[in-house]
């Protein structure tokens, strides 16, 4: 028995012995080192607003996986003086829509600035002394004052406008000029079809006056527009700041109130055209209890001390980068780019156009407009006459077909075969690659980057672009691998897209051309660059995720050409 005994405790010993010998699969083996994984690139379309145009990006690596200690090993971090970056692209399509005729009957709203500096000429000049007569030039000596700052004249005279120095001639103020290019022989209401409509919203801080709705009585209109904005009765001089967004808002309230169809059974086709001779300076008033502010800028242009140059210089007027929030809400250039956004989103199928007249600045108003060629500046009398004469003709077309600037108010992150530039008309790209991102440095210059591509590098000599290719999910993404990465410092990024305008139904988002898209925007403007800053990193494998870039079409692209 005692025999027995002794052999069955040996047979367990060298059981547990197996037992501890046994390799475990969660544990690391002796004399090895845990491996780094490079962070996953998110590759979805972004919920935030457009990117700002600055970022400071510090790289990370995902976390070391934990590890049971080794008495005779430890893992030992590696650095690294490169970073890889990795971004996504967004394109907003362009098209234009053939009309066959017969066109259908257009409903036209007009939206007419009435504000002080339209008594003065197209040059930016008003007459002091003198005797102002109503409705009749000034009479007796007067003196030209520069009232608006141009390169020539940057300290420009502080001016009212229609009280107290219109232009002395009458017939070469703006607010003349503009109404007689409305109302006068041959003029837009003139022109109107027969079953045409039209409701006209005029605009200064004193109120926004709206006349009696959609009508197609020329007479009518022709008197609502020439009483238009009058200070003291007189209609060729007016008064007051520039309250954009609060006529582009009520444009919109007004196009809720769609005009019945045509007597000939047709539905009318809407179409905004706003005008304006200056930056828009007034605060939101439905922001602020009714009350037309003026923004002074004193918190962030103090050197003018809240005189008309900050009124006129439109980083006075607009939320840059770093501003700090007005108590007042968006700053008045923002809060005119918002109520037009509102607008296009609400009616996407509105041409809505913009007239920049004598030497505005165009800062936004191009993103007023529909298309960006939808903007157009007149700077003299002739050229506002022919500017409505073309628009008109866009609208209305030739005895065949009409043409209307068309495109998208939604950013576009994805492309696949049907949506692919073709080639001829535009340069050919290798398969796979939909554009580029060139980089340079801070200084200007190009940083070279190895070929990532598909195929052979098909760059020659020009080494700083990089391809834009699309992820499993057919996003627009470009990257620089770990392998070709940046060391730290400030770069920028540019860069372009071949995209096909696809739709078979022109009104739903295509007309079947190939354009390029290469007009960086961010948060609604155009800008030169997207730059940004890699810090140094710690550990090997590092990636960061650049913000996305986001291209438009460019000006000089005539949609209808």
């Amino acid at each position: 028995m005692r025999q027995r005994l002794i052999i069955f405790a040996l047979l367990t010993a060298v059981l547990l012995m197996a037992g501890h010998t046994t390799a475990n699969p969660y544990t690391r083996a002796p004399n090895t080192t845990a491996a780094y994984f490079l962070p996953l690139v998110r590759h979805d379309s972004p919920a935030q607003p457009l990117p700002s145009a600055t970022i400071t990006a510090t790289a990370t690596s995902m976390p070391t996986p934990s590890v049971t200690p080794s008495p005779t090993a430890s893992a030992t971090p590696v650095t690294s003086v490169t970073l890889a970056i990795s971004g996504t692209v967004f394109v907003k399509p362009r098209w234009a829509i053939q009309q066959m005729v017969p066109p259908a009957p257009v409903a036209y709203q007009i939206i007419l600035d009435t504000s002080g500096s339209m008594s003065w000429n197209f040059a930016g000049q008003g007459s002091q002394g003198g005797m102002i007569q109503f409705e009749a030039d000034t009479q007796g000596a007067s003196t030209t004052v520069q009232c608006e700052t141009t390169a020539q004249d940057p300290n420009a005279v502080s001016c009212i406008g229609g009280p107290a120095d219109p232009w002395w001639k009458l017939d070469e103020r703006r607010l003349y000029i503009v109404k007689q290019a409305l109302t006068g022989a041959g003029g837009l209401i003139d022109a109107l079809q027969p079953n045409d409509l039209m409701q006209v919203i005029a605009y200064n801080s004193l109120g926004v006056q709206a006349g009696p709705g959609w009508s197609g009585d020329k007479a009518l209109l022709k008197t609502t527009i020439l009483n238009s904005g009058s200070y003291q009765s007189d209609r060729y001089r007016s008064d007051g700041g520039t309250n954009s967004a609060d006529a582009i808002e009520r444009a919109r309230q007004m196009l809720a109130d769609t005009p019945p169809p045509a007597p000939n059974g047709q539905p009318y086709r809407q179409v905004t055209i706003f005008l304006t001779d200056g930056i828009a300076n007034i605060f939101l008033s439905s922001h602020n209890g009714g009350h037309a502010l003026t923004n002074y800028a004193l918190d962030v242009c103090p050197e003018f001390a809240g005189d008309r140059r900050a009124f006129n210089t439109p980083r006075c007027q607009y939320d840059a980068l770093g501003y700090p929030a007005s108590p007042f809400g968006e700053r008045p250039i923002s809060a005119m780019l918002t109520q037009a956004n509102l607008l296009k989103q609400i009616h996407p199928e509105l041409p809505l156009y913009a007239i920049g007249i004598g030497n505005v600045t165009p800062f936004g108003l191009d993103q007023v407009a529909s298309n960006a060629d939808m903007f157009y500046l007149a700077p003299n009398a002739a050229g506002l006459a022919q500017t409505l004469a073309t628009i008109q003709n866009q609208i209305v077309g030739s005895a065949q077909t009409s043409c209307i600037p068309a495109g998208s108010n939604t950013w576009i992150g994805k492309i696949d075969a049907a949506h692919t530039a073709d080639s001829p008309p535009l340069p050919s790209l290798p398969f796979g690659v939909y554009g580029y991102v060139y980089l340079t440095n801070d200084q200007g210059q190009p940083v070279s980057v190895p070929w990532n591509g598909p195929g052979a590098d098909p760059r020659g000599g020009v080494t700083n672009m990089i391809p834009i290719v699309t992820d499993l999910n057919g996003n627009m993404t470009y990257v620089l691998p770990p392998s070709a990465g940046l060391t730290a410092g400030n770069y920028y990024l540019t860069g372009y897209v071949n995209y096909k305008a696809a739709n078979a139904d022109p009104t739903a988002g295509g007309d079947g051309q190939s354009r390029q898209y290469s007009r960086l925007m961010q948060d609604g403007l155009p800008v030169q660059n997207v730059s940004f800053t890699l810090t140094p990193s710690q550990v090997l494998g590092s990636s960061i995720v650049i913000d996305p870039l986001h291209l438009d079409l460019n000006l000089n692209v005539n949609l209808c050409g």
